[in-house]
C-alpha cells in the first residue's frame, strides 16, 4: 500500500548555482581575514578554488582524468615546500586546465543567475587581487612555506578562473528577463559609459607614463649635472655627510679612497686604438703620433670627464679635469643612499639605483668588465617613513638608463645602470593641487 519514494536528485542547475555562490562568497569573506596569514586565508582560498573546480567539472569530458591532473598540483607544492618554484608550476598547471575549458557549466544557470554571477565575480576578482601581502617564504620552515605557497596558488588560480568566467559571461549574457527600461539603462552603460571610461583610463595611463618619463629623465640629468659640477658634488657631500674627496696634483690629502691610486694609474695607461670604445661615452680622445694618416699608431687617452663610475661594488660621481697637464684635479662623492635622499627631495619621489649582473646587465664592450659580480641596489626617499596605506604606498613611476663607466682590469669600459622612480597617489595628487605648477592645475 505504501511504497518507498526514491530520493529526489538535486538538479544540476541548482548544484551549479550553489557552487558559484560558495566560490564567490569564500573569495569575498576571505578578504577581511588577511590579517590571519597564512593559515585562515589559505584554507578559505582553497575552499573557494575547490568550489570553482567542482563547478567546471559539472559538464566536462574525461572528468576523472582532469581530477587526477588537478590533484597533481598538491605533490608539486609538497615537493618544493617553501620554494616559490612549486607555486609557479602549480599555477601554470591550473592555467592550462582553465584555458582548455569551454565554460559549458555556465549554461546550466538561468539568465538572471548568470547576470547575478557576473557582478559576484567582479567583486570576487577585485577582492582576491587587491591589497594582499603574503609573508616572505625566506627563512620559513617547510610546512609553513607549503601553507603559504598553497594559499598563493589558490589565489592566483582564482584570479584566472574569474577572468575566464567573466569574459565568458560578458560575451554570452542575455537580458531578456529584464523589463524595457532596465534593458535601455544597460545599453546606455555599454554604449556611452564604458567607452568614455576606457578613453579616460587610456588618457590617465598616458599621462602617468609621460610624467614618469619626464621625472626619471630629470633625475638622470641631475645626476650627470652633479658629476659635472664640482661645487654641486661638494655640496652634496656636505649635505649627506658622504665620504667625498678632492684630489689635486701636488697637494696632500688624507681623505682619499684606497682605489684612487689604481684609478689614476688606469687614467695614465693608454688604451689601444683598436679597442672598441666610443670616445663620447668613455671620455677618451684619440692621440696620434706622427702624421695624420698613421692612425694605427694612435691610442685612446683619457680626456676631461664628468660621469658616474663603477669601481668595484661602489658607484661614484667623479669630475676629472686637467689630465695630461700638471694641474690634474679629481673631485668625487659616492653615489650612496644619502645622495639619493637628496635627489629624492628634488624630484619629490622615491628613487633607486640598480646595477646587477642578473636582472639588469651592465653591458660593456669589455669581457673582463662584464665579469664583475655583485648587485648594487640603493634606495633614497625624502620621506621619514613609508606609510602602509594604499594612498601613500609607493608605485613604480618610471625608469631610465644612466651612462656608466666601469673600471675593471686596469682600464675603462662603457656601461649603464637603471635609475627608477616611485611615487604614491598622494604625491600625484599634490602635483595637481598644491605647489606653483599652474599647468598641472589646468590639466
Amino acid at each position: 500500500m505504501f511504497e518507498k519514494r526514491p530520493d529526489r536528485e538535486v538538479p544540476h542547475h541548482s548544484i551549479a548555482w550553489r557552487l558559484i555562490l560558495a566560490a564567490a562568497a569564500s573569495a569575498v569573506v576571505v578578504w577581511p581575514l588577511r590579517a590571519f596569514m597564512p593559515w585562515l586565508p589559505a584554507l578559505m582560498l582553497g575552499a573557494s578554488w575547490t568550489a570553482s573546480v567542482l563547478f567546471l567539472l559539472l559538464d566536462t569530458a574525461v572528468r576523472r582524468l582532469w581530477i587526477a591532473y588537478l590533484v597533481l598540483t598538491v605533490p608539486v607544492l609538497l615537493l618544493f615546500g617553501a620554494e616559490s618554484g612549486g607555486r609557479q608550476i602549480a599555477v601554470s598547471l591550473n592555467f592550462c586546465f582553465l584555458l582548455l575549458r569551454r565554460q559549458r557549466p555556465w549554461r546550466l544557470l538561468s539568465s538572471a543567475q548568470r547576470a547575478a554571477a557576473f557582478f559576484l565575480g567582479v567583486a570576487a576578482l577585485v577582492l582576491v587581487s587587491w591589497d594582499w601581502h603574503w609573508p616572505d617564504t625566506d627563512g620559513m620552515g617547510w610546512f609553513m612555506g607549503f601553507i603559504n605557497n598553497f594559499g598563493r596558488t589558490c589565489q592566483g588560480s582564482l584570479r584566472l578562473f574569474w577572468v575566464f568566467s567573466l569574459l565568458r559571461l560578458l560575451f554570452g549574457i542575455r537580458l531578456h528577463f529584464l523589463r524595457l527600461k532596465p534593458k535601455l539603462a544597460v545599453m546606455a552603460v555599454l554604449i556611452a559609459a564604458i567607452p568614455l571610461l576606457l578613453l579616460s583610463t587610456f588618457g590617465l595611463v598616458a599621462l602617468y607614463g609621460a610624467m614618469g618619463g619626464v621625472t626619471t629623465a630629470r633625475g638622470r640629468d641631475v645626476l650627470q649635472d652633479w658629476a659635472a659640477n664640482p661645487a654641486a658634488i661638494r655640496g652634496c657631500a656636505a649635505v649627506t655627510d658622504a665620504a667625498g674627496f678632492d684630489w689635486a696634483a701636488g697637494r696632500s690629502n688624507d681623505r682619499l679612497p684606497d682605489w684612487l691610486v689604481g684609478f689614476r694609474a688606469a687614467l695614465d695607461r693608454p688604451v689601444p686604438a683598436s679597442d672598441e670604445q666610443v670616445p663620447a661615452a668613455t671620455g677618451m680622445k684619440l692621440t696620434i703620433a706622427g702624421e695624420e694618416q698613421v692612425v694605427k699608431s694612435g691610442a685612446w687617452a683619457p680626456a676631461d670627464t664628468a660621469a658616474v663610475f663603477r669601481i668595484a661594488d661602489e658607484l661614484w660621481l667623479l669630475d676629472i679635469r686637467g689630465l695630461g697637464t700638471g694641474d690634474a684635479h679629481i673631485t668625487g662623492v659616492p653615489l650612496d643612499a644619502g645622495v639619493l635622499d637628496r635627489l629624492s627631495g628634488l624630484l619629490r619621489a622615491d628613487v633607486g639605483v640598480l646595477a646587477t649582473r642578473g636582472e639588469l646587465a651592465i653591458a660593456t664592450a669589455d669581457a673582463e668588465a662584464d665579469s664583475l659580480d655583485g648587485r648594487i641596489s640603493l634606495q633614497g626617499s625624502y620621506r621619514d617613513s613609508t606609510a602602509a596605506s594604499i594612498w601613500s604606498r609607493p608605485l613604480y613611476f618610471g625608469g631610465a638608463q644612466v651612462p656608466l663607466i666601469v673600471l675593471a682590469g686596469g682600464h675603462f669600459a662603457y656601461g649603464d645602470f637603471l635609475l627608477h622612480v616611485q611615487v604614491s597617489l598622494a604625491d600625484l595628487a599634490d602635483e595637481f593641487v598644491t605647489g606653483e605648477n599652474t599647468f598641472n592645475k589646468a590639466v
